[in-house]
């Protein structure tokens, strides 16, 4: 790989250099109460959020051709609650890419913006699967919320600055959030108490920003490059797929170049053991949990590129849809892992979400290749729990596998497929 396909994508010294005006770009709003909760909206009709979940955002939209960044904040702050704003100047702005690490950045423009976020839309908003790029300011309100916009917003939520750090690690219920503090600003007569929230957008650069003032936390169960020795639980897909899967391989490789990961697969968590007797603890309890979950699909939003210290070189991920059944599995696999004394290495971080699909890429940027390509696009239904320890980059040792319920000998299952 030359020297130039390994620079950064970008050097940001102005918003210009994040966002020009070719492409997809719109402002987000980062609003406070006097309480020192973020007001959020609630998706509204025109969204297609799965069944029993809604996400909340940040007020925001679309840059129209020849606007200004702060102009397209009060016309969207107008369009969607009924009242301006008075921007204001963020103490640093935080530069989040697709795929890599949040860095601050210096700007000499005023206001400073809180954060350049790269976002991937997901399915069912306007944009679905595209990369957009989102300039996000702090702002108060300079009014009460007069009207909100009927079919984008069901209403609007305050958390606080907990419920947005943890947002990335949990989807909880509206009630559960009320429990804990937060409150419903508008349209509660139009919620559901139980229906799960997760973040989008604005809401998901926040809680990133907030992170990074909580990172001597994340130090204590520190995020790091897989090295030998190293122990995976993964979701695998049964065989009859594999050949589907391997033309999505060629198909990515034509453009990406570099070689298919094989087998593909979601790797839930990676952790090491403090004592011989935890790995059989780990393996016991996952048979017995994978005795009890249906399969269910995975569902790919977008492309990412990383550079692996473990490999080598730069790979190319699909990033994963994380839908109710892929969150709770998830979920169980940590609890799984923490009542048996491991140390766990994704927790919040966002390896979770991504599913490898080829190693030693010469071409990283991947927004070309999205501009042309449909997603969502199903990859596979996870149908396997394996139990793996990391020999090298291309060697594992399978130290259990177990069939999802409902599997059949033929590794068949039923599951609702969401694309």
């Amino acid at each position: 790989m030359n020297q130039e396909s390994r620079k950064p994508p970008i050097t940001i010294q102005k918003i210009a250099d994040f966002a020009p005006d070719e492409v997809e770009a719109g402002v987000g709003l980062v609003l406070e109460d006097e309480t020192g909760r973020y007001l959020f909206f609630l998706a509204g009709p025109r969204y297609q959020c799965p069944p029993g979940e809604l996400f909340y955002a940040g007020v925001g939209g679309h840059r129209e051709e020849g606007e200004s960044w702060l102009a397209c904040a009060q016309r969207e702050a107008q369009e969607e609650i009924g009242t301006g704003v008075d921007v204001l100047s963020a103490s640093a702005t935080w530069y989040i890419p697709q795929g890599g690490p949040t860095r601050p950045v210096e700007l000499a423009e005023e206001p400073r913006p809180l954060a350049l976020y790269e976002m991937v839309n997901p399915p069912g908003t306007p944009r679905g699967g595209q990369l957009y790029r989102l300039v996000i300011y702090q702002a108060r309100l300079q009014g009460q919320l007069q009207r909100l916009s009927p079919d984008e917003i069901r209403g609007v939520v305050a958390l606080t600055p907990g419920q947005v750090a943890r947002s990335l690690e949990r989807w909880p219920t509206l009630a559960e959030l009320l429990a804990e503090g937060a409150a419903v600003v508008a349209g509660a007569e139009n919620l559901d108490q139980q229906t799960r929230l997760y973040p989008l957008g604005t809401a998901v650069a926040l809680a990133r920003v907030l992170g990074q003032a909580t990172s001597k936390e994340l130090e204590e169960t520190p995020f790091r490059s897989a090295r030998a020795g190293d122990i995976c639980i993964l979701l695998e897909p049964a065989d009859e797929e594999l050949a589907v899967i391997e033309e999505k391989q060629h198909a990515l490789q034509a453009y990406f170049g570099g070689q298919s990961v094989t087998p593909v697969h979601f790797t839930c968590e990676r952790f090491e053991l403090g004592g011989a007797d935890q790995l059989e603890t780990v393996i016991d309890r996952m048979r017995d949990v994978a005795a009890k979950i249906q399969p269910f699909p995975l569902t790919a939003v977008s492309l990412v590129t990383l550079e692996s210290q473990f490999r080598g070189g730069y790979i190319l991920k699909w990033s994963v849809h994380i839908t109710e059944p892929v969150r709770q599995f998830i979920q169980t696999v940590e609890e799984v892992l923490d009542s048996a004394g491991t140390t766990r290495f994704y927790g919040a971080h966002g390896d979770t979400r991504l599913i490898t699909a080829l190693q030693g890429i010469t071409q990283v940027n991947t927004e070309p290749y999205l501009r042309r390509t449909r997603f969502p696009q199903h990859l596979f239904v996870a149908r396997q729990v394996v139990v793996s320890r990391i020999i090298g980059p291309e060697k594992y040792d399978i130290l259990a596998r177990f069939d999802l319920a409902g599997v059949d000998e033929m590794g068949r299952g039923s599951y609702t497929r969401l694309d």
